[in-house]
């Protein structure tokens, strides 16, 4: 499956869903969606950042100098994205894998993490449920997924991916060269399964 994820500008009235691909919308609570989201931030922070990023956004932060906005998100010169991946299908992006472990940290300093992580785990299809890897990608406001092919072998051959911040489009394509637009609104969650398609 060719996927692209974008920002909604100019966005087509959504089309079908194609075969292999399933979308859940509004699944989780703005109340789940925030302590999630503060729980990717403050690990892409810690896993992404350079010491010297942490003591200045610690400072600013503290003098009150900045704040963020009201899903959690600080301005965005305060992060350090990554101008582009080394496959370069992904743009102005933090990305940071999260293990169990790091999930149980995060729990640690924050027990309302627990139940929304424990809802989440309820989403995951069989083949998900024993072998997963999980990954947190933050996009800059301009940052894009570009067209790509995910590599069965490094990410298996079903996903699961949560929106949470701002709605993006997700575009997809198979293998006839049919394309497909689904806007994933924050909360929601897709499962794609191996099938001929991209994104």
């Amino acid at each position: 499956m060719r996927r692209l994820l974008s920002s909604l500008a100019s966005v087509r009235p959504p089309t079908a869903a194609p075969a292999g691909f399933t979308y859940f919308p509004r699944v989780f609570s703005d109340h789940e969606q925030r302590t999630l989201l503060n729980a990717a931030l403050q690990h892409l922070d810690a896993a992404a950042s350079t010491a010297a990023s942490r003591r200045k956004r610690r400072k600013l932060l503290q003098t009150g100098s900045v704040t963020a906005d009201g899903q959690g998100f600080l301005p965005e010169q305060l992060y350090d994205f990554e101008p582009g991946h080394f496959d370069g299908v992904i743009r102005k992006y933090r990305e940071a894998r999260i293990t169990d472990a790091h999930w149980h940290s995060l729990v640690a300093t924050d027990a309302s993490l627990d139940p929304v992580l424990a809802k989440l785990r309820a989403q995951l299809p069989p083949e998900l449920a024993v072998h997963h890897q999980c990954h947190v990608l933050h996009l800059a406001s301009d940052g894009e997924i570009l067209p790509h092919i995910d590599n069965v072998k490094a990410s298996g051959s079903c996903i699961l991916g949560i929106s949470l911040g701002s709605a993006r489009v997700l575009r997809l394509e198979n293998c006839d060269g049919h394309r497909y637009e689904v806007v994933l609104e924050p909360g929601s969650y897709y499962i794609q399964r191996q099938a001929c398609l991209r994104l």
